[in-house]
Formats: structure tokens, sequence, C-alpha cells
């Protein structure tokens, strides 16, 4: 669970859309809960794609766009 926080708020640090400063980062539980469930869901569907070699009907930009959106 460490590594999927990691990753999360790494990604959510680094959007260029933030506001705040380079290495603060405030998020409440229900985000954070929020932020990893879209996460799980990109990664979960990004195994499927390679395994199947089908395209998923969600591309990895709108993912971004909803792990950001929901904060």
């Amino acid at each position: 669970m460490a590594a999927a926080i990691y990753v999360v708020m790494n990604l959510l640090s680094e959007h260029p859309g933030r506001s705040g400063t380079e290495y603060e980062l405030q998020l409440s539980e229900t985000a954070l809960f929020r932020a990893l469930q879209v996460y799980q869901i990109g990664l979960e569907r990004e195994i499927v794609t390679r395994i199947t070699k089908l395209a998923s009907s969600t591309d990895a930009e709108t993912l971004a766009k909803e792990l950001v959106m929901r904060r």
C-alpha cells in the first residue's frame, strides 16, 4: 500500500496545474482514498489491456484528469 500511496502523492504533487508550494500537498483522507481508487482502476485496466492486447475504452489521460479532479 505504501508504494501506491507514494506514486499517487507524487503524481498529484507534480501535476502542472497544482497550486501550492513545491514540497507541500494537502489531501483529506477521503480524497486520498479516491485517488488510490482511480490509480488502481487505471493500473488494472493497463494490465488487462496488455494481457488481452485489446485497447481500453478509457485512455490514460482521462484517468489522470479523474485523479486530479477528485482531490
